[in-house]
């Protein structure tokens, strides 16, 4: 993996991180060309490992072909290392020594108790650095509760607000509180870094992702903190502006996202809707009243939209100054020009033993005129790199490395079944699916691994299993 050039050449950073937030903010910053070391172990493998497989087959080594693990963890190198026996604790204060960054996202007693705290690891490097992502803090009432996507949502009142009036709460479709705490993390660990550059002292990070979650909710909090009133669902409404929502429109489950923000834009919308007389309309004429008689006026614009192909309307909105976007599908994402032409989703050439193949993933969502970033390396095979790392680092001998294996401090297997990892592949894709293709391959411009070799149930050449 070459780096030279690029923005963190010559960070290294140690990571036992799992599942998505510590993860993506480490591959962030592996992509702007830090070395990272991913710990894992046989006995705890990362749990994203297993689903979402390729073609829908989980096959042999699932769990290095794993949608989800392989999405969030390019460009890093992999080792497994049991914390749990004090020889894997030592090899890992061994590579915090020689790391700049030491990040994990655990429960706050986890790397306590295996004695690998920022106390304990400043103890091995003194300008250390360390990252610790936890659901809730290392501090207060809550912190060792569970932390998952949707409680954390629900404690940063995120879940009250999503939804429509009088349905109750809901939570959005994704995760939410990783993807923000992930960028922050990242955020936090470059100042860090540059705070050391400076005066020369590391330091700790504890990063919690329900006040992450909290953060973002800063005009619902503001308006209760200072007018008393709680913030309620208001489906695709907005408090300000009007109309506002998505509208349907020609073809099969096809939407159009708008926003109109002023009265020039719904003057713009009524003439492009060839209803210029909307605007005088005294139901619509200004803002209030637009909002007052929201339901009628979305039946207009739906009436109008349903005859309308949504990248073309699109299109003709943004040129009159509108804020309006179709709204794509996963698969629709995938196949956008203009992602495609700015390069959001480049192709990830896949380890042969995985048979996984060229797959499109998500890259960088920044571009560095002076220095560049890529995410092109596929993710590390289950301790792949514990030879190099190991040996190459800290000088362990074959012999040595002989016996780490026997006794089961490493190792490339799990020596049980990743969780979720049968279940995951016993669900037929199209049951979750909105539509299936056949020729999903051919659509995004996949390619079979090398020789055509797909693993048991794979269909070569055809891409049979593609859903979005």
């Amino acid at each position: 993996m070459h780096t030279e050039g690029m923005p963190l050449h010559g960070i290294r950073i140690l990571e036992a991180g799992h599942q998505w937030a510590a993860p993506i903010a480490i591959q962030f910053l592996a992509g702007m060309g830090a070395e990272v070391i991913k710990v894992e172990s046989t006995v705890h493998p990362d749990m994203v490992r297993s689903g979402s497989y390729p073609d829908g087959v989980p096959g042999e080594g699932y769990w290095n072909r794993g949608g989800r693990f392989n999405d969030v963890n390019r460009n890093k190198r992999g080792i497994t290392l049991d914390l749990t026996k004090p020889e894997g604790c030592a090899l890992f204060r061994q590579l915090a020594a020689v790391s700049d960054v030491v990040a994990e996202n655990f429960t706050p007693r986890v790397m306590a108790n295996f004695g690998l705290d920022y106390e304990a690891l400043r103890k091995v490097r003194g300008d250390l650095i360390m990252l610790s992502v936890t659901g809730f803090g290392h501090s207060g009432p809550w912190r060792d509760y569970a932390g998952r996507g949707s409680g954390l949502e629900a404690t940063s009142s995120l879940t009250y607000m999503t939804g429509y009036p009088g349905e109750g709460p809901m939570k959005s479709g994704v995760p939410y509180t990783d993807i923000p705490a992930a960028y922050h993390a990242a955020f936090a660990v470059l100042a860090a870094l540059n705070h050391r550059d400076v005066t020369g002292e590391g330091q700790w990070i504890d990063l919690a992702m329900y006040e992450i979650g909290a953060s973002a909710m800063t005009e619902a909090l503001l308006d209760a903190q200072w007018n008393g009133r709680v913030a309620k669902p208001r489906g695709d409404r907005h408090r300000a502006f009007a109309p506002q929502g998505c509208y349907p429109c020609a073809g099969f489950d096809e939407w159009l996202a708008l926003s109109v923000t002023s009265e020039r834009e719904w003057r713009a919308l009524a003439a492009l809707m060839g209803r210029p007389e909307l605007a005088e309309d005294s139901r619509f004429a200004t803002r209030a009243a637009r909002a007052e008689h929201h339901d009628e006026l979305d039946g207009v614009i739906a009436a109008w939209t349903k005859a309308q192909e949504p990248q073309t309307l699109m299109e003709r909105l943004q040129g009159a100054g509108l804020s309006a976007g179709r709204v794509l599908t996963s698969k629709d994402a995938l196949l956008d020009p203009h992602y495609r032409q700015r390069g959001t989703f480049p192709m990830v050439r896949h380890r042969p033993e995985t048979h996984v193949g060229d797959r499109a993933q998500t890259g960088m969502p920044v571009r560095m005129s002076a220095t560049p970033c890529h995410l092109e390396s596929p993710a590390p095979m289950l301790g792949q790199d514990n030879a190099a790392v190991l040996g190459g680092l800290i000088g362990l001998t074959a012999p040595e490395l002989s016996v780490l294996t026997d006794t089961g401090i490493i190792g490339d297997r799990p020596v049980a079944t990743v969780r979720g990892a049968a279940s995951e592949g016993k669900r037929p894709d199209r049951e979750s699916a909105r539509t299936y293709d056949e020729d999903y391959q051919a659509l995004l411009g996949t390619a079979p691994p090398p020789g055509g070799k797909r693993q048991p149930g794979g269909h070569p050449g055809t891409g049979k299993g593609g859903a979005s």
